[in-house]
């Protein structure tokens, strides 16, 4: 695909994410209704869009600890900026969709500081959990891992 897009999983803390009801949840259980994003580049980043429904991944607000969800193309709040961690923990932002292969990545919700990520505080149970945009200065440390197919 090139720099056209690639499709791709996105797994945080292990597990990877899918859509319910428009809001994206890390699924502990039930991983084979994870969803399948294509990553492509847009002007000052780039665009997750989830395969089943056609919609972007999207934060609602830059609120921390707001639940992203999956919205229409065009949507405010759905450009993102990629960095890649190498095997020494060091961080390089990613500029072209083909530099994209599987690894562990920030995801940060391009200009806020934001990033992508699980609550600190979540229930035991094996519910899905919510994946939401981290307080500042989280999230910086703690890569999610991108699944190039």
């Amino acid at each position: 695909m090139g720099d056209e897009g690639k499709i791709a999983r996105i797994i945080v803390r292990g597990a990877p994410t899918g859509v319910q009801k428009d809001l994206v949840w890390a699924l502990l259980i039930g991983q084979e209704e994870a969803s399948e994003w294509v990553v492509a580049a847009v002007d000052g980043g780039f665009q997750f869009t989830e395969l089943a429904s056609g919609k972007v991944l999207a934060a609602p607000s830059t609120d921390p600890g707001a639940q992203v969800a999956v919205a229409v193309a065009g949507a405010e709040r759905a450009r993102w900026t990629i960095r890649k961690f190498d095997e020494d923990d060091a961080a390089a932002k990613i500029e072209k969709v083909d530099q994209i292969v599987s690894g562990f990545y920030t995801l940060e919700l391009a200009g806020t500081g934001r990033y992508l990520g699980r609550s600190i505080v979540e229930d035991r149970s094996l519910l899905p959990k919510r994946v939401v945009l981290l307080p500042a200065g989280e999230g910086e440390e703690e890569p999610l891992v991108i699944e190039v197919r």
